[in-house]
């Protein structure tokens, strides 16, 4: 889950850890909003060039003062950074009609008090009814009208899940499929899966499947020392932790 973090604002010593979801690029540490505010403002300005036959000009334009939302300060409108004093965040506008206001909805998520994808979706429900006080958590659901195919197994399942609890010793697996009837769901096919992934699932001990209407899922445990997020090539394919090589980081 390790990301590049905006370093010419964040010293990367002031970070926990940092992640990417979608095109948000997330930093947790200590944080002050004043001093990064100040290096947004001065050292990020908006360049513009203007061409003509004869020449070229460019001017410079100083970012807006912030705006404040729920103890973030947000700049920006296209590119927007959000800072706290535990958080600084990124986000692009690719395929967002207002970057702000997306800005706002992900700062809002853990309050309850915007719309969750669960409430409406009968298939991230159920894959998230399963989970129990997870610490990292993958979902990956087929568009709610079924109008769109995620790419899944030859359009078998409808979506995935993988959740993780992280203890000192063993870390906990939920790995969950939904699909599209309750026949498919009973079918073996989650445990057919696993089985013929054994690169990937057999440092897991249990992984015994159950399955309820159009849900089928295993939960399974891992020496934390040898967690490698599924990686088929082991952990340089995946998510690094501190036990394992960082040969080639990501």
């Amino acid at each position: 889950m390790l990301r590049p973090v905006p370093n010419e604002y964040v010293d990367e010593t002031a970070v926990d850890t940092a992640m990417q979801f979608d095109d948000v690029r997330l930093a947790l540490g200590s944080f002050d909003p004043e001093e990064i505010g100040e290096k947004i403002t001065s050292d990020r300005q908006s360049s513009t060039t203007t061409s003509t036959r004869s020449s070229t000009t460019a001017t410079r334009t100083t970012r807006p003062e912030p705006k404040r939302y729920r103890g973030f300060d947000l700049y920006g409108t296209e590119y927007v950074y959000a800072v706290s004093e535990d958080v600084m965040m990124v986000v692009s506008p690719w395929q967002k009609d207002n970057v702000v206001e997306y800005t706002k909805a992900v700062i809002d998520a853990p309050t309850g008090e915007t719309n969750q994808y669960a409430d409406g979706n009968e298939y991230v429900a159920g894959m998230i009814g399963v989970v129990d006080e997870t610490h990292a958590l993958w979902c990956y659901p087929e568009a709610i009208d079924g109008s769109t195919s995620r790419g899944f197994r030859k359009d078998i399942i409808t979506g995935e899940l993988k959740s993780w609890r992280f203890g000192t010793e063993t870390t906990h697996l939920t790995f969950a499929n939904t699909y599209p009837d309750t026949e498919t769901a009973e079918s073996g096919e989650l445990t057919d899966h696993i089985e013929s992934e054994s690169r990937r699932f057999g440092a897991y001990d249990g992984l015994d499947v159950e399955t309820e209407g159009l849900l089928a899922w295993a939960d399974g445990t891992v020496p934390t020392k040898e967690f490698d997020h599924l990686a088929a090539g082991g952990p340089d394919d995946g998510v690094h932790t501190t036990h394992q090589s960082r040969r080639n980081p990501r």
